[in-house]
């Protein structure tokens, strides 16, 4: 295996104080706008094990000097749980499971009363998202204002405000933080997450879609063979030998192309809205599939329109294009493309975009496997 592997092993304090260079067994999987993972399993006797404590930060670099891939980060999580185990042959075996930084997220709730300003927003998907985040988690979550309990975390700092993405309007008191901004990134394209930034200092970030760069063929130029963002695309297919198994389905059983939102209020007086996907009704003379849905919790037409927006994409025509990816010497992860990236498929007549939403490593005697998870865009 030409890649090779470092684990830098910190405490609470973000201190390194074991850098390990071989282990029985490592996975990681990263997850975008949601909490990565990671296994680390080491000989039990192994120096390193007695210095992994709750919260203790763990990074994998990975390097491949063959293909020209410099030390580059790949993962940066807390130590959370550990199994020791002995087997029948005697052999002492350490497990380490940890969690990404998005997991400070998943440690707070939207601790405001309801109807205030801290817990009804409006405004760009990542002007709400940081604010929920700064006032829950950040500098901001002292208490008082905040119910019960200060949320401040220790060493968490929130980036500059871009205003990026859809507008969105909505309630949140009382809860997951996690769950509030995965539910702003759905309805606004933004992606965010935590990332370290110096020892023991984290940084909550928030950009418009994608979180990596845009490798995708759209609006590539001939003339120079890069896309609209100024970079050589990345196309899987089969033909050239990076695309492994595939296969592509579209099923309309069930398409919603028009939804009348119905908010507060009785009768003639209730808030109503409608919301249609154009696109859709325009491939058919006959594709006007209507659906009602209630949302007498929204007072807004603003809050109606955003709830009708998510709906619609939870019922449009459900398209499945899934593909293994086969690392080749001309189209490698960690040099080509990257975690968090656009890029694009093809199958047949079928060219989608896709967006590299998860990526699983396995390394073990001496093998890497990396899996991708991609999302439509």
């Amino acid at each position: 295996m030409a890649t090779r592997y470092r684990i830098d092993i910190k405490d609470q304090s973000g201190a390194k104080v074991a850098v390990l260079t071989d282990c029985k067994r490592l996975e990681i999987n990263r997850v975008l706008n949601g909490i990565s993972e990671h296994t680390l399993e080491l000989d039990g006797n192994a120096a390193a094990v007695e210095l992994l404590e709750l919260d203790g930060q763990v990074e994998v670099w990975r390097r491949d000097i063959e293909a020209s891939i410099p030390w580059t980060l790949e993962y940066e999580g807390f130590h959370r749980s550990l199994l020791r185990k002995t087997a029948d042959n005697g052999e002492s075996i350490f497990i380490s499971h940890g969690m990404g930084y998005n997991h400070l997220l998943s440690r707070r709730i939207v601790c405001y009363p309801s109807s205030s300003a801290y817990t009804d927003k409006s405004g760009p998907g990542e002007s709400v998202m940081k604010e929920y985040v700064d006032e829950n988690a950040g500098p901001s979550a002292t208490s008082p204002p905040r119910l019960l309990l200060s949320g401040l975390t220790q060493g968490l700092s929130i980036e500059a405000d871009g205003a990026a993405g859809d507008n969105w309007e909505g309630a949140k008191a009382f809860q997951k933080l996690l769950d509030v901004c995965q539910e702003i990134a759905n309805a606004t394209g933004v992606d965010f997450g935590i990332v370290g930034i110096g020892q023991a200092l984290f940084e909550f970030r928030a950009k418009l879609s994608p979180w990596g760069s845009d490798r995708s063929t759209a609006g590539l130029n001939p003339a120079t063979g890069l896309n609209a963002a100024g970079n050589p695309p990345v196309v899987f297919s089969l033909e050239y030998g990076n695309m492994a198994a595939s296969e592509y389905s579209l099923n309309r059983t069930g398409e919603v192309t028009a939804v009348i939102s119905m908010g507060e209020g009785l009768a003639g007086n209730r808030l109503v809205a409608l919301k249609t996907n154009a696109g859709a009704l325009a491939e058919s003379p006959w594709n006007q599939c209507e659906s009602p849905r209630g949302a007498s919790n929204e007072y807004t037409t603003a809050a109606l329109e955003s709830g009708s927006k998510a709906f619609l994409e939870e019922n449009q025509a459900k398209e499945s294009f899934v593909f293994g990816v086969m690392q080749i010497p001309g189209c490698l992860y960690g040099r080509d493309y990257f975690f968090g990236d656009l890029v694009t498929a093809r199958y047949k007549a079928v060219e989608r975009n896709k967006k590299i939403v998860g990526v699983n490593i396995v390394v073990e005697g001496g093998r890497e496997d990396i899996n991708l998870e991609l999302s439509d865009v």
